[in-house]
């Protein structure tokens, strides 16, 4: 007998508590898996195709395009004369931020006429 050190009433408490776990987690298994199936008939699961080719970032491949128009271009120029300037200096106060956010800006805005027509 599994409770033959214990008293009665101790016993009885410890199957009953055995018992009422079995039946909970059982009770949950099955609630949880009537869930997933009323969910899974009305949500479609999607899943990636293996065979299809790598997925490309429009945006990136719209940055390298329009880096290379000639009012990026200009933008750029400025940027790497400021960069080429500071780092030949041991110390400094000047930043490079004004010509950084300039190139971001041209690109950034050359960027959003076309990005979202790309995109699915």
């Amino acid at each position: 007998m599994i409770c033959s050190h214990i008293r009665v009433s101790s016993c009885t408490y410890y199957l009953n508590k055995v018992s009422n776990y079995y039946h909970y987690h059982y009770y949950n298994k099955e609630t949880m898996s009537f869930i997933q199936n009323f969910v899974a008939r009305f949500v479609p699961i999607v899943k990636a195709d293996d065979e299809e080719a790598e997925l490309v970032d429009p945006q990136k491949v719209l940055r390298e395009s329009c880096a290379e128009k000639p009012n990026c271009v200009k933008f750029h120029t400025k940027l790497t004369t400021c960069n080429d300037r500071v780092n030949s200096r041991k110390a400094t106060a000047e930043t490079c931020l004004e010509e950084l956010i300039d190139y971001v800006s041209c690109v950034d805005h050359c960027v959003s006429h076309d990005l979202f027509s790309k995109l699915k």
